[in-house]
């Protein structure tokens, strides 16, 4: 399901890729609330890079609604950041989950600031926390399916946004984790670094 899911997310988000080297962002580069959108990390000893500002590059956000609360009937409400070349079929996904509100209730301005802190957050449990996917070579690799024992997932900084009341954070981040695959092969993702916005 979450491959599906995934791939459809590509279909409707363009980004770039570079596994060259020499266009590679070094780790002593730094961005911040000012910069443009981007990812970079070394995957499996592979310089990954999207950006913004490329002919065949879009990167986007999106939130998805289920159903939560503890049960009680009220609504779960998380947030994605997607870079991703439809070329190579190969895309990266930080997500961030969830608000939850009662019945009937929907959160304001306030809760969608309180949920993105600045500082380090965790890797999710239970559909609280960080996650992140990336799809390569037709495989779907993520941070849920295994430990995150050692990683770590700092945002930096963060900048509100309400484009009359539709919320977007901007955020910046730094991070390195263990991605898995369904079968339970793992690769490791270092020296990450993100610009990107989760919103609405």
């Amino acid at each position: 399901m979450k491959n599906t899911l995934f791939l459809v997310f590509l279909f409707v988000s363009f980004a770039t890729i570079s596994g060259c080297k020499d266009d590679a962002v070094t780790p002593s580069e730094s961005y911040g609330l000012n910069s443009d959108p981007i990812f970079t990390a070394n995957i499996d000893g592979r310089i990954v890079k999207f950006e913004s500002g490329k002919s065949y590059i879009g990167i986007s956000n999106s939130s998805s609604i289920g159903s939560g609360a503890g049960g009680s009937g009220g609504s779960s409400f998380s947030f994605g950041s997607s870079f991703s070349n439809l070329s190579e079929t190969h895309g990266v996904e930080i997500s961030k989950g969830t608000i939850l509100v009662p019945e009937g209730g929907f959160y304001d301005q306030e809760d969608f600031k309180v949920f993105f802190p600045t500082g380090d957050v965790e890797y999710a449990e239970n559909e609280q926390g960080i996650v992140i996917s990336y799809f390569y070579n037709e495989v779907y690799y993520s941070t849920e399916l295994g430990s995150q024992s050692g990683s770590q997932f700092t945002i930096a900084g963060r900048r509100l946004i309400d484009n009359l009341g539709e919320y977007e954070v901007k955020f910046v981040a730094g991070f390195s984790c263990t991605l898995y695959d369904d079968e339970g092969n793992s690769i490791a993702l270092a020296d990450g670094k993100c610009v990107g916005y989760f919103g609405e």
